[in-house]
């Protein structure tokens, strides 16, 4: 049993991973370069000069369902104008578990602003995450905040999305801003 829980840890560890479990098959700079060749964000136009917004984390959908998701409903406020969804929105980025979160997203009537985690991009879930999320990097604007989606699945951000993060830095007009994102496991 020790063996068998050593070479389990070492195979993860070190990035030995045959069936895909543990890391995706694609890396943060062309997961960077495929989302921003996709349709833009658009901003949220929001009149109140004072506002909130939710922020969830975690809610990895699996087989269809999830508990975090459904609470939702009860969570949401008047003055609630979006949702930041910071990874590991799916367990394992089967292609039933983002058409279940969307859906279930899409109930709830408020719009949502996903970023993938580690989990999204388990078993090649980047293709599913593509499929039903599209864009991954991007950034928006809302009132007087800039919002900054970051990639960070890897456990990095990657040289391309550096870049682009600090020229979007350099350049914003907001008073205020977010850089949201969700740190994966770092390879070694």
């Amino acid at each position: 049993k020790i063996f068998i829980g050593l070479l389990f840890f070492t195979l993860t560890a070190c990035s030995i991973d045959i069936l895909g479990i543990f890391k995706s098959n694609s890396d943060v700079d062309t997961r960077f370069e495929e989302s921003i060749s996709l349709p833009s964000i658009t901003n949220i136009t929001i009149t109140d000069t004072t506002f909130s917004f939710l922020v969830v984390a975690d809610s990895h959908v699996y087989k269809g369902s999830n508990r975090t998701l459904c609470r939702l409903t009860h969570s949401i406020t008047i003055n609630d104008k979006f949702i930041l969804l910071a990874g590991d929105l799916t367990q394992c980025g089967n292609e039933e578990d983002y058409a279940a979160m969307v859906k279930y997203l899409k109930a709830l009537g408020i719009s949502y602003f996903p970023v993938i985690g580690n989990h999204d991009i388990y078993f090649d879930g980047w293709n599913n995450a593509k499929k039903y999320l599209g864009r991954n990097c991007y950034t928006l604007a809302a009132g007087d905040i800039r919002i900054i989606a970051l990639d960070s699945a890897n456990g990095t951000i990657g040289n391309k999305q550096r870049v682009w993060l600090e020229n979007i830095l350099r350049n914003k007009t907001e008073k205020y801003c977010i850089v949201f994102t969700q740190i994966g496991r770092a390879s070694c």
